[in-house]
């Protein structure tokens, strides 16, 4: 079983955001190398989302180290340490992303983590690459995952389907108001649905629906990328398919070099990765081995022989 610390980050406009974090394993004598920072999605819960605490079990137990990094976006309606209104999925607002993923790097720096892989899943795939195109971001970030990584708009225009041009209409005369209730499956305020769900909004930077729309965002990148998604992935989470998402992801990741985008779909996996999870942790473990941010499996066993 891992260790499994409660940690919080300070952000830059007085938010105290909780997470957790699991730590290398002692063995290591403390070393803290590597770290991989998890922004989940949508109002997601580390309990409800297993493949999260198979991806800190297995590689804290690999000696790197995993926060997963709650944000504004944390459950439908959330009460924050130092917020005076209230945040959660439905009222959160997109710029914010930029707080607090840069919270969460800053957090994993004091802990003494020297490098650090930024990874983000459905929805915080787009928040990730809006932060990484904010310098003080990127020069703190070693590489990249993008797991599952959803196309806002498409996702809002399928979620909504007819009611999407009305929601739309509302959201610009009334950006204060509320669009949904709570007995739909996404209540949302007008303004989350401004900025995560209208085409050129601040939400709109993977854009995977329009494969010959740029994205300067993502051509912002310039660290080694992995993008993922499940096989069984479906509407309203792909625009096409997981490969041809993938390929178009590729394509737009345009300042990369030359083999520092990798894809993978994870077969027999949705989009949580139910009863994949292990598929997913391991992926991510080879991958990182791969472009050198982690040891070899041969030096792991020869360091842990040691122990």
């Amino acid at each position: 079983m891992a260790k499994v610390k409660i940690k919080a980050a300070e952000t830059a406009d007085g938010l105290s955001l909780p997470g957790l974090h699991f730590p290398p394993r002692s063995s290591w004598k403390g070393t803290r190398d590597l770290a991989v920072v998890l922004v989940p999605g949508r109002a997601h819960d580390v309990f409800a989302h297993p493949f999260a605490q198979q991806l800190g079990s297995t590689l804290s137990r690999k000696g790197i180290g995993v926060y997963y990094a709650y944000n504004r976006g944390r459950g439908q309606v959330a009460d924050i340490a130092g917020s005076a209104s209230r945040q959660g999925s439905v009222f959160e607002r997109w710029d914010d992303a930029v707080l607090d993923v840069d919270a969460w790097l800053g957090r994993a720096k004091q802990s003494g983590y020297q490098r650090i892989v930024l990874m983000g899943h459905s929805l915080a795939a787009s928040k990730v690459v809006t932060a990484m195109a904010h310098p003080h971001v990127a020069e703190n970030v070693d590489a990249l995952v993008l797991a599952s990584p959803v196309d806002m708009v498409n996702l809002g225009q399928q979620v909504y389907g007819p009611e999407f041009a009305a929601m739309a209409d509302q959201s610009r005369r009334d950006p204060r108001s509320m669009l949904t209730d709570f007995e739909h499956d996404w209540p949302i305020s007008a303004g989350t649905f401004n900025d995560q769900h209208l085409p050129g909004g601040p939400a709109d930077v993977l854009s995977l629906r329009d494969a010959s729309r740029p994205s300067p965002e993502l051509a912002a990148v310039k660290v080694p990328t992995l993008g993922v998604f499940g096989e069984h992935e479906g509407p309203p989470f792909v625009a096409r398919s997981p490969e041809e998402d993938l390929a178009v992801l590729g394509r737009k990741l345009s300042n990369l070099k030359e083999g520092d985008y990798q894809q993978a779909v994870i077969t027999s996996a949705d989009h949580i990765y139910s009863g994949r999870e292990r598929a997913l942790a391991q992926l991510v473990l080879g991958w990182v081995r791969s472009i050198g941010l982690a040891p070899s499996a041969d030096k792991v066993l020869a360091r842990e022989s040691l122990a």
